[in-house]
């Protein structure tokens, strides 16, 4: 057997070794394999040669005083066996293990008791490994006399367990999309940091990011679009962050920011800035077409806005959500009036199927006018509600929980069939009939027999098509292009004419100028607000104008509220004019008098301004503002818990 030829050498050579240094024999270090080897069918011999070559072997006396080694463990470690015999076996400690480690060690073997387990050694020339040990008591005569160490090295196995674990630990820890850390390692982040800014008595800032009308762009271009913009954005917003600033990917469209270490609170709104300037830096790319994404940003501030994570965060999706409302692409600062519109929010869902019983819903008209002569051409008809404790309410408080709970279906049928009553009785009074624009949201034109629906109600009430105008936004044809094109086709059919509403915040507007079945287009009010300020805004829209011209297509401006707006529109040929220049939102009993009237006449618009009844009290005046905190506790009858805002006394009375 060649091993064992070999190990012959390797045992002579041990064998004196041990003679010269220690006073250990041949049959001791044989007495001590027979300890963990006495059912092997090998002779002692044997046993000895091949575990003296293929295992690390040590022995001590009882007070860790190395008296011998092998060769394969000097050869491991990089030591001769001279440097070794004599020294303690504290040589090889790696500083890795607790006080308490090696005095459970020395307790076992001192009780004469076998110690396994996995340690770290430090090598000659200071480098790790790690090894399996076993640790055996040598007694003799009942005397213990020293401890015979057998080592295995797992070095390679230890690094496998480490990189297992460093990769399970990413997945835990780290979006696979992105690679940005995830909502764990946000939450352990937030946690930690909290703590840092209570020592520190700094301030910081915790951002809910929500990318706005993400969906369309994955219903659009796909899934795999989706994710690479995703990706492609979160490069972009790291490159724009500082050190003190942390982007999380939530899920989805969501990401998360931490603002670290604010010592002064413009900080915050300062990094925000940055941030949408670096998201509208320049478009994003999504299958050769250029994509324009925008945030919806909510922000809460420890301590101000909360001192525990759970409320820092539901007040920063509060101020995320209060972004999405005001308009989008903006960011909100948590404040607590905030609370309020919460529990006005859970209210009105929680009415909203009561509503349509009740008879609670209210229709108000916003004329549109002819800016060269002022004649009143068209409205457009503006469902409210109007709620027992909260009065009116504007569509942009209930209609996006309308269509979630499908009640817009209902609401969407009965406005409908309102206006045509309306119209019908107009007709009956013998008052000049104007054209009624009716918005329509993506869920009704989704359902199969919308256009049979309309068409019944106009058979019902006798009024005839021309007089209805439909507005969609492309955002709803987005959503299931064939199917609502199909239903819009299907709606000319019957002469109802289709009108662009929001024109100039879509996706891929002038594409939807060539596909889109319709007769008007409505400019954003975004748009006509630079128009009199910005060059470029006013070159857009005499642009856009003069295309939908050529289209054979009507432009309506929304949103105009100054002369300048309207001098500027005028001069580029705009169709129609809608906006509080001309009329807010009105009531039908001021409609009427603009039928009758037929044009827009200063009196009709200052007879109806509301006035606001002031109270009869003295009051006193006071010098300096005194700065409050008010309390909401109750709404009529209805007791409520809503943390109090900080308000500002300029005046005072009994």
């Amino acid at each position: 057997m060649n091993v064992i030829g070999k190990s012959s050498g390797a045992n002579r050579k041990s064998k004196s070794s041990m003679k010269k240094n220690v006073p250990f024999n041949e049959l001791d270090s044989l007495h001590a394999i027979d300890l963990f080897n006495s059912d092997s069918i090998l002779n002692s011999n044997e046993i000895l040669s091949v575990i003296l070559n293929e295992t690390l072997i040590l022995i001590t006396d009882t007070r860790g005083v190395i008296q011998f080694v092998n060769d394969m463990y000097c050869e491991t470690l990089g030591y001769q066996a001279d440097e070794l015999i004599g020294k303690h076996t504290r040589i090889f400690k790696t500083g890795l293990h607790s006080k308490a480690f090696y005095q459970n060690l020395w307790e076992t073997l001192l009780s004469e008791k076998v110690w396994k387990g996995e340690i770290a050694i430090k090598r000659k020339d200071g480098s790790f490994s790690w090894n399996f040990m076993s640790m055996h008591p040598l007694i003799k005569n009942d005397h213990l006399y020293g401890f015979l160490t057998l080592r295995t090295d797992i070095t390679e196995q230890k690094q496998m367990q480490k990189d297992l674990f460093n990769k399970i630990e990413r997945i835990q820890h780290y979006d696979l999309l992105t690679g940005l850390p995830n909502s764990k390692s946000f939450s352990e982040c937030l946690s930690k940091e909290i703590n840092l800014a209570k020592e520190n008595n700094t301030a910081l800032g915790i951002v809910q990011l929500d990318l706005d009308d993400f969906k369309f762009i994955n219903n659009t271009f796909g899934y795999n679009t989706g994710n690479q913009l995703l990706v492609d954005f979160s490069i972009r917003i790291k490159q724009s962050i500082n050190d003190d600033v942390v982007l999380f990917r939530q899920g989805g469209d969501g990401f998360y920011l931490l603002l670290k270490d604010i010592c002064d609170l413009e900080d915050i709104p300062q990094a925000l800035i940055l941030i949408n300037e670096q998201i509208h830096k320049k478009p994003f790319e999504a299958k050769g077409n250029e994509v324009y994404l925008s945030a919806s940003m909510g922000v809460s501030v420890f301590p101000f806005s909360g001192e525990n994570e759970e409320v820092l965060l539901k007040n920063a999706e509060t101020a995320m959500y209060r972004a999405k409302r005001n308009g989008k692409n903006q960011y909100q600062i948590f404040s607590p009036t905030m609370n309020l519109y919460g529990y006005k929010q859970f209210t009105l869902k929680n009415d909203s199927k009561k509503a349509l019983l009740r008879d609670e819903f209210c229709i108000y008209y916003q004329p549109r006018f002819n800016p060269l002569t002022n004649e009143m051409v068209s409205a457009e008809a503006l469902i409210r509600w109007n709620h027992p404790r909260w009065g009116i309410v504007s569509p942009n408080e209930f209609i996006v929980m309308a269509e979630e709970s499908g009640l817009i279906v209902q609401i969407g049928e009965w406005l409908i069939r309102k206006v045509c009553n309306q119209i019908k009785l107009w007709e009956r009074e013998n008052l000049p009939i104007k054209r009624i624009s009716i918005n329509l949201s993506a869920v009704q034109l989704l359902q199969p027999h919308f256009a049979n629906m309309v068409s019944s109600i106009l058979t019902e009430s006798g009024v005839d098509a021309k007089w209805i105008e439909f507005e969609i936004t492309e955002t709803v044809i987005i959503q299931k292009e064939e199917q609502v094109l199909a239903t819009l086709n299907k709606l000319r059919n019957i002469e109802i004419s289709i009108a662009l509403d929001d024109f100039g915040t879509g996706y891929s507007s002038l594409n939807y100028l060539r596909k889109f079945p319709c007769e008007t287009i409505k400019l954003d009010k975004s748009l006509i607000d630079e128009i009199h300020r910005d060059r470029d805004s006013f070159e857009i829209i005499a642009s856009t104008i003069n295309l939908c011209h050529k289209l054979n297509k009507t432009v309506v401006a929304e949103g105009v509220e100054t002369i300048e707006q309207l001098s500027l529109l005028k001069g580029l040929n705009c169709d129609e004019i809608q906006g509080y220049y001309y009329s807010k939102p009105i009531d039908e009993s001021v409609l009427k008098d603009y039928l009758i009237q037929s044009k827009w006449v200063n009196s009709i618009k200052s007879n109806h301004i509301v006035k606001i009844n002031q109270r009869k009290a003295f009051r006193i005046p006071l010098e300096v503002p005194m700065e409050a905190i008010m309390t909401i506790d109750g709404i009529g009858k209805q007791h409520l818990t809503i943390e109090g805002s900080q308000v500002s006394i300029q005046n005072i009375g009994p």
